[in-house]
């Protein structure tokens, strides 16, 4: 994956767009934030490098995901990710902006934490928000 050896997420946000385009509207129904949490987990877990953590807890929330180097992969990763995900449904599209804006607030409050800050190199880090919004 090119999140693993050059820090570029943007591959993988493409995919993510072209793959939601499949749901079809009654799959959207009912849907929220943790179903593409479960979805992203599976990808992370059956397609990378990664130790893939779930939900970590830290003193002011829970990180979403947490992509960490796994070190007796073949091939290392070189960075490791925090990832925060959100999700608006279309009906509630007026309030992308700030829920968008709450969740970069989360994540960079969380990579600040002592977990991060113990537990990840800050120079192979990288902190990311990834927004959908219905099923783009």
């Amino acid at each position: 994956m090119y999140m693993e050896t050059c820090g570029d997420i943007s591959e993988f946000v493409d995919f993510l767009k072209e793959d939601n385009f499949l749901l079809s509207n009654r799959d959207l129904m009912g849907l929220d934030e943790k179903h593409f949490k479960f979805k992203l987990l599976s990808i992370f877990e059956l397609h990378s490098n990664y130790t893939v953590i779930s939900e970590t807890e830290i003193d002011d929330g829970y990180i979403d995901i947490l992509l960490k180097n796994n070190v007796n992969s073949p091939s290392p990763a070189k960075y490791e990710w925090l990832i925060e995900l959100k999700y608006v449904k279309k009906s509630n599209r007026k309030n992308l902006h700030k829920i968008r804006e709450d969740g970069i607030d989360q994540a960079r409050s969380y990579a600040q934490s002592r977990i991060i800050n113990e537990g990840f190199k800050e120079d192979a880090l990288k902190v990311v928000v990834i927004t959908f919004l219905g099923k783009s």
